[in-house]
């Protein structure tokens, strides 16, 4: 038997010390109980470089940013255990290895991801509302709009919540220009919105859908629907199509293969309680095109000639919407919550005193006569942008795999729907959860009109409505 010499030394010298000393003998196993520790902490440590070294190879291809954010920083491949098993098998690894790899995935998979640098949430702020939640995309095709459709009428079907729907529309440009005279600017604009309505289709359609409890708003779900477009029959704006092609992530030859009929979208659409509903509250942004082509889908026929009876059509289709480019302008360049309440000029334009004053003057001075079309401007009147870099990739990185990595400085559709509802937020929030300021301002479309009132008119002009 072959036994370490300089052990069997130190067991004659223990067991020479007599009885008095043999309270000491455990201290022999102690110090080989220490020695194996320090044996198997060497081992661990190498094992855990040789972890490291093989993750980093493995993941040599990845460079989503946000992905590893989501991932705890770790490789993103370990989000999907699954995706790599064979690669990892068909490798020498150690058996120890590959079992602290099993070990370590298991824990990713338990534990909750988190952005870098963020702070774990308490226990008591995870039962209530996140601050700042990651929204839901749903890439919306033919293939599964029933799916979705189902998933978004299971969505609104909440009778004890507001609902508030942000719309953005990606159209093939304006094509068209009406000729004539007109006696009002507003005239001007809707012969146009017709004209080019009439004889385009829509491309994308993202619905951003919250909801809101007791002044608690939900996480963003967005739904972006891609509709059946066939460069080679349709019309557009060759700027602008190249435009969306380059910056905006739209993949046409999917949209001629995979698109979404428009005729199956508007029978789908009708029957999704979306409509006709006192409850659902609809958010745009120059809301004159997003309605219009909404309209046009869901009655399958051209716009109507007459501006009031294509307002009647908006307020019953949508008895609640909101134009926050009018809005904004009202609120934001000194219009007031107030009207010609004195006590307004005691707040920011109508919003309240949470606003820095050097940000006051800003503000005023920003939306005073802006009629540029895009929701970028009102985020930065509201301090919303820059948008981060991780935000942008996410939203990058849901649209379709081949445009994953390109770094856009223009937005998707489902990325200026989610940035309109951050402005109906902030908006919100400064107004300090007074609602009813919005009210005022409901059914306005901005350079149209006020619908509501157009609407009303209509009605007291024709005695019967065909539907």
């Amino acid at each position: 038997m072959n036994v370490n010499p300089h052990i069997h030394h130190l067991q004659q010298q223990y067991q020479q010390q007599g009885a008095a000393q043999a309270g000491q003998l455990p201290q022999l196993s102690q110090m080989l109980m220490q020695h194996q520790l320090q044996r198997q902490q060497l081992i661990n440590q190498h094992l855990q470089q040789q972890l490291q070294q093989q993750l980093q190879q493995q993941g040599g291809t990845s460079s989503n940013p946000l992905l590893a954010a989501l991932n705890g920083n770790q490789n993103p491949n370990l989000a999907n255990p699954g995706a790599n098993t064979a690669s990892v098998l068909n490798q020498k690894v150690n058996p120890l290895l590959q079992m602290q790899m099993q070990q370590q995935v298991q824990q990713q998979q338990s534990q909750p991801r988190m952005f870098p640098n963020q702070q774990p949430i308490p226990q008591q702020q995870q039962l209530g509302q996140a601050p700042q939640q990651v929204p839901i995309i749903k890439d919306v095709w033919n293939f599964n709009l029933e799916y979705e459709f189902n998933n978004l009428r299971n969505f609104i079907d909440d009778k004890s919540s507001k609902i508030f729907i942000s719309i953005h529309q990606e159209i093939p440009g304006i094509v068209a220009r009406p000729l004539g005279t007109f006696k009002l600017s507003a005239d001007y604009h809707f012969q146009c919105l017709r004209s080019n309505l009439d004889i385009l289709n829509l491309i994308q359609l993202s619905l951003c859908a919250v909801k809101m409890q007791n002044d608690k708003i939900s996480n963003s779900v967005i739904w972006q629907f891609n509709f059946a477009y066939d460069v080679t029959q349709e019309m557009f704006n060759e700027e602008h199509l190249y435009m969306l092609t380059q910056t905006s992530q739209i993949n046409f030859a999917m949209h001629m293969s995979q698109g979404i009929s428009h005729h199956a979208f508007a029978e789908l659409m009708i029957e999704s309680g979306l409509l006709l509903d006192q409850s659902i509250n609809w958010l745009s942004y120059h809301s004159g095109y997003d309605l219009g082509f909404l309209i046009s889908l869901l009655t399958n026929d051209v716009l109507p000639q007459d501006e009031k009876e294509f307002f009647w059509w908006c307020t019953k289709y949508f008895p609640n919407f909101f134009d926050l480019k009018h809005i904004g302008n009202q609120l934001l360049s000194g219009g007031g919550k107030g009207g010609g309440n004195s006590n307004a000029n005691n707040d920011i334009g109508g919003l309240s005193n949470s606003t820095s004053s050097g940000a006051a003057g800003d503000i005023k001075k920003g939306l005073t006569g802006n009629n540029k079309p895009s929701v970028e401007y009102l985020a930065e009147e509201l301090h919303l942008l820059p948008i981060s870099p991780l935000i942008r990739q996410y939203f990058a990185s849901s649209s379709a795999s081949q445009f994953a990595n390109h770094q856009h400085q223009q937005m998707t559709s489902t990325l200026h729907a989610y940035l309109l509802m951050e402005c109906f937020k902030e908006l919100y929030r400064q107004l300090g959860g007074e609602f009813s300021v919005f009210e005022k301002y409901k059914g306005y479309l901005f350079g149209l009109g006020d619908a509501t009132e157009a609407a009303q008119e209509s009605e007291k002009g024709s005695t019967t409505k065909q539907w």
